[in-house]
């Protein structure tokens, strides 16, 4: 059997099922569009902003105009008073000069959020449900000494408090309470202003749908669709983006070199985003050594006051391990491991939402997607065995999933305050989560987030319970191992942006 390792987030920490649906932009008043580039055609939407819908973070992590852009860059001398200050100060006009322009050609900034989860489990007392408190901080630099030229970086500050440092889980594996990450670094520059290149570790999301995006193969990490934003960090590539503004089309080309060593080790892709008609149409590859060869297609169009999404995704292998057989611990049964590499998997998400006025000024939307995925599991027998192995894929382990979710963006009077309500159900496993989220923005920079998430149905994805007989051979597992099913969540959250 392969080594065994358990998703340490089931042993201490609550679920991370949150309803991602903020825009973050508006939040902290970002804006989107990309500086040094070409203005947004009329069309689709780049492949790197973030759909109608979900979060448009670029305001807290580059690519498009952060929240803080710095004014453009003067060419100009300073006035008279500038040059008379740099005097007074012991500088030149020249000295004072290029100090203007580096104070307005850099932005620093960043995000602190702090959150406290409380989970709760069946049979289990409420003083006995497990807390964390998993935050953030991210800090970045964004340098623009130039309309054409752009660098960007972000550190990112993970932290939890309620982790003490050597701890251990449940099962021996050491738990850490603080990590750095360097989540960006790129920088950005035109060629002739017809074809804009990035090159370094950026984030990137391929996709429309809201909770499942089966397209986005680029990253490495699947997004959690269900966390309270995208926490991914950048991938290792070079984009090149060519927009074609009479059109409204865009074609991207990509080389990713996170984690090579030798050349051949690098990946492929290619997008091109047109528009049909109403409709928005991307078609999408990629391709590496060692990794699934996949294509994707992804449209989405207004019907009326219904906006309709899908994606579809033909894969040659699937880029996991895949287990097929009977689960027996006591017995000494166990799954068999499949040989997936030359088959071809299909998966499809499709989705709709309609919004509703209900005053002159306020509106409502409601919403529904679908998802299969062939290379999934069609009941929970071998959960057990999938943690135990690290194959078990949050949001992807089974074949057919639905999701509805209804959202109230500033409700009456109440401007700064949104609410949403949801529900996921994997329909393979029978299990469901149904969710409730308040969000409030107070003196503008400030906002507050508390949740409360029910576990029901049956047990399986989404009601995670495991029951482990003593297993001699692994030291970890001697004694069993058991973790109640889950019942409830509840958290809240603090965010501001500087």
């Amino acid at each position: 059997m392969h080594t065994l390792v358990l998703l340490s987030a089931l042993l201490s920490a609550p679920s991370a099922y949150a309803v991602d649906d903020h825009d973050e932009a508006a939040l902290f008043g970002g804006e989107s569009g990309s500086a040094g580039e070409a203005p947004a055609p009329t069309g689709p939407v780049p492949a790197d902003a973030a759909p109608p819908g979900e979060h448009d973070e670029a305001s807290l992590f580059g690519d498009p105009a952060a929240a803080t852009t710095p004014p453009p860059v003067s060419t100009v001398a300073p006035s008279a008073p500038a040059a008379a200050n740099g005097a007074a100060a012991g500088r030149g006009p020249l000295q004072s000069a290029i100090l203007e322009r580096s104070e307005s050609a850099l932005a620093l900034g960043g995000q602190l959020f702090l959150r406290m989860n409380g989970a709760f489990r069946e049979e289990t007392a409420f003083a006995d449900g497990a807390v964390s408190a998993p935050s953030l901080l991210d800090t970045f630099a964004d340098v623009r000494p130039s309309d054409r030229v752009r660098g960007y970086a972000q550190l990112r500050f993970a932290f939890d408090p309620t982790v003490v440092a050597g701890e251990t889980s449940p099962l021996g594996f050491v738990v850490r309470p603080f990590d750095l990450q360097l989540a960006q670094a790129w920088t950005k520059f035109d060629l002739g202003q017809v074809a804009y290149v990035t090159l370094g570790r950026q984030r990137i999301r391929w996709g429309p749908a809201r909770f499942w995006n089966p397209t986005d193969f680029i990253n490495k990490e699947i997004r959690n669709s269900v966390d309270f934003f995208d926490q991914r960090v950048g991938v290792d590539m070079v984009k090149v983006h060519f927009p074609f503004e009479q059109l409204g089309w865009n074609l991207y080309l990509i080389g990713t070199f996170g984690g090579l060593d030798v050349a051949s080790d690098s990946g492929l892709a290619a997008r091109v985003e047109v528009v049909v008609g109403e409709a928005e149409l991307a078609l999408s590859s990629f391709l590496k050594r060692d990794a699934p060869l996949r294509f994707g297609a992804d449209v989405s169009a207004g019907i009326g006051i219904v906006d309709v999404k899908g994606e579809a995704v033909l894969s040659r292998g699937l880029g996991r391990r895949l287990f097929s057989g009977d689960l027996d611990f006591e017995g000494g049964s166990f799954p068999r491991e499949l040989d997936v590499e030359d088959e071809w998997w299909f998966q499809g998400v499709v989705g709709a939402e309609a919004s509703f006025k209900y005053t002159d000024t306020d509106t409502f939307s409601l919403g529904a997607e679908y998802f299969y995925n062939q290379g999934g599991y069609d009941s929970a027998a071998l959960y057990p065995f999938l943690f135990l192995n690290d194959a078990f894929a949050p949001l992807y382990t089974g074949q057919h999933y639905v999701a509805v979710y209804a959202f109230a963006a500033g409700p009456f009077e109440w401007d700064e305050l949104n609410l949403t309500a949801s529900t996921i159900a994997n329909l393979s496993d029978q299990s469901v989560l149904s969710r409730f989220d308040a969000q409030l923005v107070l003196l503008q920079y400030l906002t507050l987030n508390v949740f409360v998430a029910g576990h029901w149905g049956r047990v399986g994805e989404f009601k995670l319970g495991l029951a482990l007989p003593p297993i001699p051979s692994v030291p970890q597992l001697a004694n069993g191992f058991v973790l109640k099913n889950e019942l409830v969540d509840i958290g809240g959250a603090a965010r501001i942006s500087f």
